[in-house]
């Protein structure tokens, strides 16, 4: 047989070669495959696409292959690697035209030798967009991720491979270490989890989003969220600067787990006080996502309440009383009444002075600008009379609050100062006796002025050394 041309072959139109030309079918092929049928067809679609590219392939029916000795008939056969070389640009035509068992046997095949690298080039990977991507191409990467994983992507249907188009072989092949270093294809772990993610979230503090849109809204959040609770090993500082919380609200807004920004869970029982928070910039967070959110989200309390109030306002950029101008008095005074209500939360705090100064910066506390006016002013600018005095001025610059709409206990506690008797009759009330200007001047409307005077007598009274008072100034509060 070695000699003369014996073997026929259907490369080139047909011809007789010799046996040193020939290249005979790999008995290999057959020993994964499921029948005869599929043994039949995956033989025959190889032999016919390399007789195509001119290989001289030599079909024998299997039992003369097998009569041919050993070394004989492997000097010369069909082999993965002469496959993988002559499809490496054609791939696609070929493979999709094959029936999956067949293009199973086919791919596993391509595998056996292991030679992971000479399939670069192959497009041969079927993706779930339908498509095969190639196989080592740069700037592509593909995953082998489960169904839960892929539906959460879904306008990257194309990074992921088929998996019920390839086999279990298939799978562990492509997903081994020397796969893996030579090819782009692998397991999707963690961090490309999170890469991924971030393509459709872009980087930033918050993103909004319909809620009933095609690819993110809220039934995908809720799959999201659900993944992310049984996947412990995800750490969430890696969504730090990815918006990727839902927050409370009829519009939809993702926020980032950003540890500057004011998140805190909803209490459903202080609608009022959450409506106030949301309207200054206070982002809150329904409970149920409170399992993977510790250190992230502030629990409802009233010394969190004062926290994301001050972190709303430096986000803002702008001070605490320009952050609360959009409030009205009746959602001022509901705010200064949710602190009083709770000062034993906010005096008993080992957060109490941190919280104490926040709340001295909130202008919620009605108090006089003057004899006549009344405004909402900050504690920092506020004085308390002496219990029971009336208001007759008030320093420039300060204000003295209303005695009727703060606990005074509350007011000491959060260090508004009161001022001493000599200090209110020196500073509010005789430079009101000894001002020119008519406007400032005693009225002279009997009932008015009698009024005024007996106030002014009332604290004379209570201060027998008056007259002697300018002998030993009293530091004035400023």
């Amino acid at each position: 047989m070695k000699s003369g041309n014996v073997f026929y072959t259907r490369s080139n139109g047909g011809q007789w070669i010799s046996y040193q030309e020939a290249v005979f079918e790999d008995e290999t092929l057959t020993s994964t495959l499921i029948s005869n049928g599929i043994q039949q067809e995956a033989s025959k679609i190889i032999s016919d696409f390399l007789i195509k590219r001119s290989i001289n392939v030599v079909q024998l029916p299997s039992s003369i292959l097998k009569g041919f000795p050993n070394e004989e008939r492997e000097r010369q056969q069909v082999t993965p690697k002469l496959v993988r070389d002559n499809i490496r640009h054609t791939t696609k035509a070929l493979v999709e035209k094959m029936d999956k068992s067949v293009f199973t046997v086919f791919f596993e095949y391509l595998l056996s030798d292991k030679i992971f690298a000479e399939l670069r080039g192959c497009t041969i990977l079927p993706l779930m967009n339908k498509s095969f991507g190639t196989l080592g191409k740069e700037r592509s990467q593909f995953y082998i991720a489960n169904e839960v994983v892929i539906a959460l992507f879904p306008d990257l249907s194309s990074s992921f491979v088929d998996l019920k188009r390839i086999s279990e072989l298939i799978i562990n092949a492509l997903t081994t270490t020397e796969a893996t270093e030579s090819l782009n294809v692998k397991r999707l772990d963690n961090d490309a989890f999170i890469q991924l993610l971030s393509e459709m979230l872009r980087p930033g503090d918050h993103l909004d989003y319909d809620r009933n849109g095609t690819s993110i809204n809220d039934k995908w959040l809720h799959n999201l969220w659900c993944y992310l609770d049984a996947t412990e090993n995800i750490e969430m500082t890696a969504f730090e600067s990815m918006p990727i919380l839902p927050t409370v609200g009829p519009n939809g807004m993702l926020v980032s787990l950003n540890q500057k920004l004011p998140l805190l869970y909803q209490n459903s029982s202080r609608s009022n006080i959450n409506a106030i928070l949301t309207k200054i910039g206070t982002h809150l967070v329904d409970k149920r996502y409170s399992k993977r959110l510790s250190g992230f989200v502030l629990e409802f309390s009233v010394t969190n309440v004062l926290k994301c109030i001050q972190l709303a306002s430096t986000k803002a950029n702008c001070s605490i009383e320009e952050l609360l101008l959009p409030l009205s008095p009746d959602e001022r005074n509901i705010l200064r009444t949710f602190f009083q209500g709770n000062e034993y939360d906010l005096f008993q705090n080992e957060r109490s002075s941190e919280s104490i100064e926040i709340l001295r910066q909130l202008p919620i506390f009605p108090a006089h600008t003057s004899s006549s006016t009344v405004a909402f002013k900050p504690a920092t600018d506020c004085r308390l009379l002496p219990q029971n005095f009336p208001v007759f001025s008030v320093p420039s610059g300060k204000a003295i609050l209303c005695k009727n709409d703060t606990n005074h206990n509350f007011a000491v506690k959060i260090n508004i100062p009161e001022l001493s008797v000599q200090e209110h009759l020196r500073y509010n009330v005789l430079p009101l006796l000894n001002n020119p200007l008519p406007g400032q001047r005693i009225p002279d409307v009997p009932s008015q002025g009698s009024q005024l005077r007996r106030g002014i007598a009332k604290v004379a009274k209570a201060l027998p050394n008056a007259h002697t008072a300018s002998a030993h100034p009293e530091r004035r509060v400023a």
